[in-house]
């Protein structure tokens, strides 16, 4: 027995009628069709077109069960059996009467993984659908960008995949894709009329780095001084106005911040156009004018170089 199979077993006849017996057919109905025409088999016992779109199975002449598939979770059905030689069929058996398990919410799905042609396509197992059609799959992850040990919704799937290259979280971080160079932890639920399944064991998604400051030490810092990152890197290269190179003097005063060689070139060569052309809006580095300013003018460039998401720089 289970969601949609039915498992029918019998004794073969004392009495084969003097003609070998070559085969079986077991037939079900929906209980609550009982009025309806009983399904039969032809003279020669041969099912014909009409018989085999109704709930039945053959077995052979060895056989003392059969499957029915194909049924409806929860359902009650009247089923019967008939023994079939070369002359034709038996009188069928007195009807039993058995019920399929009731529809539940599915079990736990596989575990998410990286697929071996796409390291950023997650596939894992369907989960069982327990009597129920899957309606769609709960996909979250860790966000440890906030440092957080909660795990975050970040999708629903169809199938039993997903493309990771633009999940959107909710909420206050807004972030539209992965951060690069980052190791992300995964786990799916499944959906359907009846519930959500267990979640699935936590697999993951390792993101390749990206750019001069799409790696995990830069990324790091970014996350750790969001909020005063860009206004020390505003002040520093004001400082160096009055250098005889300005490009180098901005660079060191970028790395003495933390940041790698290659992202400090980056923010360095940002700074300078910001400053180029954005001297008036910027004479408050903090403004947000002088934020605007540079956005408009000189991040295409920056977002470029640091290889990082927009939602991740320092504000």
């Amino acid at each position: 027995m289970g969601y949609t199979t039915l498992t029918v077993g019998w004794t073969r006849p004392a009495d084969d009628g003097g003609s070998e017996i070559v085969g079986f057919v077991v037939q079900a109905r929906e209980l609550s069709r009982r009025a309806a025409a009983p399904p039969h088999l032809s003279a020669a016992g041969h099912l014909s077109a009409a018989q085999n779109a109704s709930y039945s199975c053959i077995g052979s002449a060895s056989a003392s069960q059969c499957e029915l598939a194909g049924l409806l979770a929860g359902t009650s059905y009247e089923l019967r059996v008939a023994a079939r030689n070369s002359v034709g069929v038996s009188a069928w058996s007195p009807d039993v009467t058995n019920k399929t398990l009731a529809p539940t919410a599915p079990g736990a799905p596989g575990e998410p993984l990286s697929s071996a042609s796409d390291p950023y396509e997650l596939v894992w197992e369907a989960a069982a659908d327990h009597g129920a059609v899957i309606e769609a799959y709960d996909v979250q992850m860790d966000d440890w960008w906030t440092n957080s040990t909660q795990w975050r919704t970040v999708r629903n799937a169809s199938g039993a995949s997903l493309d990771a290259r633009s999940l959107p979280f909710p909420p206050p971080n807004y972030q539209e894709e992965l951060l690069p160079d980052s190791v992300y932890k995964v786990r799916v639920a499944a959906r359907n009329g009846q519930g959500v399944s267990p979640w699935s064991l936590s697999g993951s998604l390792s993101t390749t780095a990206a750019g001069a400051c799409g790696n995990h030490p830069d990324l790091t810092l970014f996350r750790d001084e969001r909020t005063t990152l860009h206004h020390a890197i505003m002040n520093g290269l004001i400082a160096c106005l009055t250098s005889s190179n300005r490009t180098s003097c901005a660079i060191g005063h970028v790395e003495q911040l933390g940041l790698s060689y290659g992202c400090s070139i980056c923010w360095a060569e940002d700074g300078l156009c910001t400053l180029s052309k954005c001297i008036v809006q910027c004479l408050d580095p903090s403004s947000a004018a002088c934020l605007a300013c540079s956005r408009e003018y000189c991040s295409p460039a920056l977002n470029v170089c640091t290889g990082v998401p927009k939602w991740a720089y320092p504000t």
